[in-house]
């Protein structure tokens, strides 16, 4: 297959390449420097980069009134050279806010000057500590020249740098405890007044400080006056992570099985020997104190099992290579029965129901019992070998015999659905070979495909012209990755649904051919099993409007498929809560011309402040009810922050539910509408959202009726634009790509503004590093509701022309067409020559 397929070639030349990266001298000084701890940190330091990161999980909040901050970093006098460690490093500060781009700080990554630091000035608080502005690889900072896989953004800060500085960080050293040295912020930086913020550095630590690298941001009012601060105490040592080599390691296995050099055999052995004793160390962090290890979200027990399943992968490359000796594997071994027991435990699974198996599990356990199956499947010699494989077996398959929904998703988000359906499928692959049991057939499992082939977004330019699904809940608008495990598992299919499998053969062509990321938590052998572009469908595929996918909760609208020029409409109504779902009941997502107008602002990461924000209802298209609580606790400060929390009612408004109901839906060849019920959460309410999709001319007609509810809602849409125009209650909104966005509001507003919020990348913004969606909100009294035209169009194209009569009928020309437009219970009654009496409603 190497040899025959040119892209599965490639596939083996970058594996190749990684297999490369890290010699077996490098590998071995890791086991024998770090692992076994034979050597000091000024040894370490000559072999290693090690540097330590605050990560995405340093939050606060700055009090009312801040205008402005500045910022120091202060090594207190207790950590000192004559009573132990009493130096650091700090390199690549940054400050992210919650819904936008990271704040102004000069030189924040401490690497433009001229013989100095530019912005920065070194301050002895007492003594005479020394600061330097450092230029010696690894001590000045700059990232790993060895680095082999880029920072992981949804916990991790991904510094950029500029071209042509140096690489520089900032060093401080207290000789005595009599000396206590600090870097302060020359200037100041503007902040927002009662806002959420996420702090970032790296620091170099060559061991444990007594206390710590202090960080203290002061904050100023608009007469400068100092108004509060916020302290942060630094302490993670640095070290060389065990995750650094899994994805090394499964190159060198499958660089072994190919070649048979022992070399590689050998590297594979003192890699698991590393990567395990290192994640063992934080499972017992978790196990003994049920908290994330100094705030490390690499230890946890889903990664537990994305561990065992590249382990054992790897493992069963090597097994006869004779590369352990019999210390090594009672090591190895005694290390896998100590994340056995962080995955699973040994009650026999097999005696119980299947529901009794499954019941609590989620996609964590879905991940934690493949990696202690596949595990199993290799050490043919472990204790208790088929207790925890029959175990793992029976788990897996009840989740997807009684998991996965009738509509063929997973009932979690659609990046968890393709996390899943990934996991599952390479599970049953191996499981058919070693004990012949088929999942594809017998299980859910190859309609899984089928749901991700119909959520397909059009081919989009901003990704070289591949298609993505759309990012509601914990997801993101990209370029057609997620469905890089299609080529792999085309023949698996194909047996089981050949007209399936053609499907997913044009849908993977349609996302450019992709093919797994190669991680360390994937499996990087994937990458080269399967016919890939060697397969040959029979049928083409072609794709309409849905309404068949209720469980997930997306509903589609589409025209002319497959062509340049098509339209896209996406909207959300669950009626059960979807795992790692967003409080987006009622929002849409919608395209003309394959480009993205109304987008979703997707998630970033877990841990930082703009997860409050990109989790609320007040980042989406969505209608939000004035919330009846006036004491309002703040949130934003923490270490991990999981949810929406206050964000929208900070700003008096309550989030939408996490369910609403489908009402209606309708479908011809002129107009598609759907209608949905969502409800006040916090009590009396009835919001009734309507939405036609007009053909010809091309037109939203977006109906808000709101009943049992006698105060102000908020509208807001999200809209892809580089500039928005404000214009009395119309708004035109420049795109990217030559389309333009008009929205009109045809009912009475109280206030209507315009303002800026980030989203994921997916078009050019303008800004030069956070992505920046118009943000459109409108606030109106419940009982008038919002009737919203949406006018997606060309630019040059004449722009809309609305007429209200005073019989209440709208009268809009749009494309060399007009429409009347009349409301109609919760719908509208839209009458041109095509479309006379049509009822939407």
């Amino acid at each position: 297959m190497i040899e025959s397929d040119v892209l599965i070639r490639k596939q083996y030349e970058e594996i190749s390449r990684i297999s490369d990266h890290y010699s077996l001298n490098y590998i071995e000084n890791a086991v024998s420097m770090l692992m076994n701890g034979a050597s000091n940190y000024e040894e370490l330091n000559r072999h290693f980069y090690l540097w330590s990161s605050t990560d995405k999980i340093v939050n606060f909040r700055t009090p009312e009134g801040a205008v402005q901050a500045t910022l120091s970093f202060i090594l207190p006098s207790e950590d000192n050279e004559q009573d132990g460690l009493g130096h650091v490093w700090i390199d690549n500060l940054d400050i992210l806010s919650a819904s936008g781009g990271s704040l102004t700080i000069g030189n924040r990554g401490f690497d433009a000057g001229a013989g100095k630091p530019d912005d920065w000035v070194p301050e002895a608080r007492k003594g005479r500590p020394i600061m330097k502005w450092e230029d010696k690889y690894p001590y000045c900072g700059g990232g790993d020249r060895y680095r082999l896989e880029p920072a992981n953004t949804s916990s991790q800060a991904n510094p950029r740098y500029r071209e042509g500085d140096s690489r520089r960080s900032l060093y401080i050293c207290n000789p005595t405890k009599e000396d206590e040295g600090s870097w302060h912020y020359e200037g100041t930086f503007a902040v927002e007044s009662d806002a959420g913020y996420t702090l970032t550095f790296e620091a170099k630590l060559d061991g444990k400080l007594k206390k710590g690298l202090n960080t203290v941001i002061t904050f100023l009012d608009d007469e400068g006056k100092a108004i509060g601060t916020f302290d942060y105490v630094f302490n993670r040592k640095s070290h060389l992570p065990g995750g650094r080599f899994q994805m090394a390691m499964q190159c060198d296995a499958i660089r072994y099985a190919v070649t048979g050099e022992s070399v590689y055999a050998q590297k594979v052995k003192h890699a698991l020997l590393y990567i395990l004793n290192d994640f063992c160390q934080g499972a017992e962090h978790w196990l003994v104190t049920n908290l994330r290890p100094e705030g490390s979200d690499s230890y946890g027990a889903v990664q537990g099992g994305r561990l065992l399943s590249s382990a054992a992968v790897s493992y069963s490359f090597i097994k006869q290579a004779e590369v352990f000796s019999d210390a090594e594997k009672k090591r190895f071994y005694g290390m896998v029965e100590y994340l056995l027991r962080y995955m699973l435990d040994l009650r026999d699974r097999t005696e119980w129901t299947a529901y009794d198996a499954q019941a609590g599990c989620t996609n964590w356990q879905t991940d934690m019992c493949a990696g202690t199956g596949f595990m199993m499947m290799v050490l043919n010699d472990f204790p208790n070998r088929h207790t925890w494989l029959y175990n793992a077996n029976t788990i897996l398959k009840a989740q997807l015999e009684l998991n996965v929904n009738p509509d063929s998703s997973w009932p979690e988000s659609i990046r968890y659905h393709h996390a899943a359906l990934e996991r599952f499928a390479g599970y049953a692959k191996v499981l058919q070979n070693v004990q012949g049991e088929n999942w594809f057939e017998i299980t859910p499992l190859t309609r899984m495909f089928g749901f991700s082939i119909e959520m397909q977004t059009p081919a989009y330019e901003y990704f070289s012209g591949r298609i993505g699904t759309p990012p509601f809940g914990d997801h993101a608008l990209g370029g057609g990755e997620e469905f890089g495990s299609f080529a792999v598992y085309l023949e698996d299919v194909e047996k089981v649904d050949r007209r399936l499998a053609d499907r997913m053969y044009h849908t993977w062509v349609a996302a450019g051919k992709p093919y797994k990321k190669l991680w360390g938590e994937g499996i990087a052998l994937e990458n080269i099993m399967g016919p890939g572009d060697l397969y040959v469908p029979t049928r083409s595929l072609e794709l309409s409007s849905t309404d068949q996918f209720p469980q997930a909760g997306i509903y589609i609208f589409r025209n002319r498929f497959g062509e340049r020029n098509q339209s896209y409409f996406a909207i959300m109504s669950s009626p059960e809560p979807i795992g790692h779902g967003h409080l987006d009941q009622g929002s849409f997502i919608l395209y003309k011309n394959s480009i993205p107008l109304v987008m979703d602002s997707g998630i970033e990461g877990y841990f930082d402040s703009s997860t409050s924000w990109h989790i609320s209802s007040y980042s989406h298209s969505c209608l939000q009810f004035a919330t009846k609580f006036t004491n309002i606790p703040k949130q934003g400060t923490g270490a991990i922050n999981l949810s929406a929390g206050t964000y929208s009612l900070e700003r008096g408004w309550a989030d939408v539910p996490r369910t609403s109901r489908v009402l209606e839906v309708t479908r011809n060849d002129s107009v598609e509408s759907i209608t949905i019920e969502i409800l006040n959460p916090e009590g009396k309410g009835r919001h009734i959202r309507h939405v036609s999709f007009v053909k010809s001319p091309e037109l939203y007609v977006i109906r808000d009726t709101v009943e049992d509810f006698d105060n102000q809602v908020l509208f807001t849409l999200p809209v892809a634009s580089k500039r928005s125009v404000l214009n009395g209650n119309r708004i035109y909104s420049h795109g990217v790509y030559g389309l333009d966005l008009e929205t009109a509001f045809l009912t009475p507003l109280h206030t209507i503004r315009l303002e800026k919020g980030r989203s994921t990348p997916f078009f050019d913004s303008g800004e030069e590093e956070t992505c920046m969606m118009d943000y459109i909100r409108a606030v109106a009294d419940a009982k008038d509701g919002f009737l919203t035209l949406l006018h997606p169009k060309e630019q040059g194209q004449p722009e809309m022309q609305v007429d209200i009569l005073r019989d209440g009928t709208v009268t809009i020309q749009a494309q060399d067409k007009t429409i009347r437009l009349v409301r109609d219970h919760y719908g509208v009654r839209l009458i041109d020559s095509a479309l006379e009496g049509v009822v939407m409603q």
